[in-house]
């Protein structure tokens, strides 16, 4: 039905008044307490969540206005199923829980501002669900460390009460969250490094993943956590308690590791080795904390001319195969380089490829490599990987 003059004039008023009620809405919080030239990246960020986006901007709402430049920060680090699940309470909670304990406990508060927000703030620690953590392992284990004095020591004493919750059996493939880890008593390595982890992250101890992809003189592969001190990182093996950290059924093993990476969310920080970076996150070679290591260095060709952008695989033989432990890529010289420690290795250009290299790498000499992938060699119907004690 056409619009008559007559209902014109009844509808401009009601559009008038809606678009001043628009234009008086105040703006979200975060638009002003967010430094302006952070706001068009955090714009995208909102914008990238979807439906979900109240609930991020609520954190603002819900957080102390000292503390929200943290909520900014675990949203720019965030992957996008975060974005799209994560909700504003458990953003303002873990940024006021994580606040608190840096200030209590004698150990927290030597945490330097980087190792917090790397370390303790971060909402989970590898690709578990989301959980609220930080109230339960408050509750539970604030008692045994508010007196510690060092990093160490409560590492040690939270680690005991977790190897008395979780031992390890072997689950799905999908890494479970700390809270079915406790429910069911068990987990993999990688579900009591995220257990323990948890646990520390709650208390203000900075702890970190750390994993060998493959062994690279026996089967099966292993994660354990990384405790953050004074010091310097140190290990132990997650829900396996010791008197001490650096201290663990795996010592002797990892001196013979061929590659132990680290995790954190962001960029690598100077000073660190940087295997891989993702989206916001990196992987840090950390096997010089372990074994002896020194730099192989790579170089693809085809008749002569350096291939860049190629994917180059480092592998070890683990569970009756050839493993990749390291994927490389080469840069605009047709060059990659990484640092592992003592073995024999198998080096290709492709996962699949015929053009397979045996080095034997024995730090602290480098080991050099160049493949042509021009001139395809047969694999060789036999071949030794020798791992020296």
């Amino acid at each position: 039905m056409p619009i008559t003059p007559f209902r014109l004039v009844l509808i401009l008023p009601i559009v008038l008044i809606l678009n001043g009620c628009a234009a008086l809405k105040p703006p979200p919080v975060w638009e002003k307490t967010v430094p302006e030239d952070a706001r068009d990246q955090l714009a995208l960020r909102l914008s990238a969540s979807g439906s979900n986006r109240s609930e991020l901007e609520k954190a603002y709402e819900l957080a102390p206005p000292h503390l929200r430049a943290y909520v900014t920060l675990l949203i720019e680090r965030m992957p996008a199923v975060d974005l799209a699940a994560c909700t504003g309470e458990l953003l303002a909670r873990t940024v006021v829980l994580a606040d608190s304990m840096r200030r209590i406990p004698p150990y927290a508060q030597d945490v330097p501002e980087e190792i917090f927000q790397d370390y303790v703030l971060p909402l989970r620690v590898s690709q578990e669900p989301l959980e609220n953590f930080r109230p339960y392992f408050i509750g539970e284990l604030f008692a045994l460390v508010r007196d510690c004095t060092s990093a160490e020591g409560a590492a040690v004493a939270v680690n005991r009460w977790c190897g008395s919750k979780v031992r390890f059996q072997s689950t799905q493939r999908r890494d479970q969250g700390p809270f079915e880890t406790l429910k069911s008593g068990y987990g993999r390595c990688e579900e009591m490094m995220i257990f323990f982890s948890d646990a520390c992250r709650s208390l203000g101890i900075p702890a970190r993943e750390a994993w060998t992809p493959w062994w690279s003189y026996q089967d099966n592969n292993h994660a354990w956590t990384e405790i953050w001190t004074p010091e310097g990182w140190k290990y132990a093996g997650a829900c396996e308690p010791a008197e001490r950290l650096n201290q663990a059924w795996f010592t002797e093993p990892a001196k013979r590791a061929a590659l132990v990476l680290a995790s954190r969310q962001g960029e690598a920080r100077p000073g660190e080795i940087l295997y891989r970076a993702g989206e916001r996150y990196s992987l840090i070679n950390v096997t010089g904390n372990y074994a002896a290591v020194s730099s192989v260095n790579l170089k693809l060709n085809s008749a002569g001319q350096p291939l860049a952008g190629k994917d180059v695989f480092v592998s070890v033989y683990n569970f009756g195969s050839l493993r990749p432990i390291a994927r490389l890529q080469t840069d605009s010289l047709g060059q990659a380089s990484i640092e592992l420690g003592k073995g024999d290795y198998a080096v290709s250009w492709q996962a699949m490829s015929p053009n397979l290299t045996i080095i034997q790498h024995r730090p602290p000499a480098p080991s050099r490599v160049v493949l042509d992938a021009s001139q395809p060699a047969a694999v060789p119907e036999s071949f030794w990987l020798r791992y020296d004690p």
